[in-house]
């Protein structure tokens, strides 16, 4: 209970904040999500779209009809990625189906207008989370692969 009364003020905290800056006339925002973490469930990722909604909705009600016709939130999402020497160096990776899965809900379901949402691809993922564990030989697998032509960006349209 004390977890959920805890996210209710951090989210109506945020949203304070999103109104102050569009009651200021801003028309943009800009939200990082991540996706995959330990513990996460289902809800977790439906609250991520009702989370978008309710920016809208508090963009609605503080941009006047012009400014508000040009709100733009620029959503991003990544994959959480275990790194070594953190607390969460020996949480597996989700899987790729569960994360397509997952970023499906959200593309599915997030609100089309006023949203751009950009998504890193959970296959890249794990090459990420694989060289993050690598020691000095990965070095070899980097430049190998960076001249068979690998950028090693991260970011799917």
């Amino acid at each position: 209970m004390r977890d959920i009364i805890n996210k209710n003020i951090k989210e109506d905290e945020m949203l304070d904040c999103i109104r102050m800056a569009f009651g200021k006339g801003w028309e943009r925002a800009k939200l990082y999500f991540m996706i995959g973490l330990p513990f996460e469930n289902r809800q977790d990722i439906v609250q991520i779209v009702e989370l978008i909604e309710k920016i809208i909705m508090a963009a609605k009600e503080k941009l006047g009809g012009k400014k508000f016709s040009r709100l733009n939130i620029n959503i991003s999402i990544n994959v959480f990625c275990p790194k070594p020497f953190t607390p969460f160096q020996w949480v597996g990776l989700d899987k790729p189906e569960i994360l397509y899965d997952k970023f499906n809900y959200i593309l599915n379901n997030a609100p089309k207008r006023y949203v751009d949402i950009k998504w890193a691809d959970p296959n890249r993922g794990m090459v990420e989370c694989a060289l993050s564990t690598g020691n000095q030989l990965v070095g070899d697998v980097i430049e190998n692969g960076w001249r068979k032509g690998a950028k090693f960006d991260n970011w799917s349209f």
